[in-house]
């Protein structure tokens, strides 16, 4: 009976450590996808489940598990409403103080209008 000459070397310890890291290597990009916490991580599974075989579809799961998961690309931060809303009051602030300086408001109509802003 004919035996393949390394059969001798993957036998216990060897061969279980052979095998992890092979299956390791074969599930690299679910396992990149899974610590980058990436959004599509379950079909990068399953691309790399049923085909990664291909090599070419480990290849292409392997980029897509790497690849950049921000949204936002612009040069401008998102917009946040409550950022909106505090430069609204401010302005609103201003034209008050504004108009009280002119004389158009008394102090007590000032500070009534100021209270209902604030609120």
């Amino acid at each position: 009976m004919y035996h393949f000459p390394f059969f001798g070397l993957f036998h216990g310890f060897l061969g279980l450590g052979a095998g992890t890291i092979c299956i390791a290597l074969y599930f690299l990009p679910t396992i990149v996808a899974a610590l980058r916490s990436h959004p599509s991580a379950g079909a990068i599974f399953a691309i790399n489940f049923l085909l990664g075989w291909t090599f070419i579809a480990w290849i292409i799961s392997l980029v897509w598990a790497a690849s950049d998961t921000s949204r936002y690309k612009g040069p401008y931060p998102p917009y946040n409403p409550s950022s909106d809303s505090q430069d609204r009051i401010i302005n609103q602030l201003r034209q008050l103080q504004q108009l009280r300086d002119e004389g158009a408001l008394t102090e007590e109509e000032f500070n009534r209008q100021k209270a209902s802003i604030l609120r």
